[in-house]
């Protein structure tokens, strides 16, 4: 049988793997544990975990995307029977939560960001010919 540090370490290992839906669109495509996002994982008897997540917009409108694929994650890992996902309504997730890899990342993303050729929102039939 797993000890309870176990299976929290072995749901926390899955959860690096479950993006989070905004930072796919943004094209960052960080998890929900880069971005510091699992406020506590619990480890109960028979194989039962509790996920607690923090977001940054209380009427996230992928709301029960996130539940769902968290929800699987840890399903998926060793030792889990059972699991419950549970939002902390009175806390809000903020950046100083995120790991310095993930900052590292996103300062990276800026820099590069920063050196492209911003499009042009002229349309080409008003562009005349050269």
């Amino acid at each position: 049988m797993k000890t309870p540090e176990n299976v929290v370490a072995a749901v926390q290992q899955e959860l690096t793997g479950v993006l989070d839906p905004c930072s796919v669109h943004n094209g960052t495509r960080l998890s929900f544990a880069d971005l510091g996002m699992v406020h506590s994982i619990e480890a109960g008897p028979h194989g039962h975990v509790r996920v607690r997540l923090l977001l940054d917009d209380p009427l996230c409108l992928y709301l029960v995307d996130i539940l769902t694929s968290v929800q699987e994650a840890a399903l998926r890992a060793d030792g889990v029977r059972s699991a419950d996902v549970e939002i902390i309504g009175d806390e809000l997730w903020s950046p100083d939560r995120l790991t310095e890899e993930t900052r590292a990342k996103m300062n990276r993303w800026r820099i590069a960001r920063e050196g492209r050729t911003p499009l042009s929102l002229t349309p080409a039939s008003s562009i005349a010919p050269e």
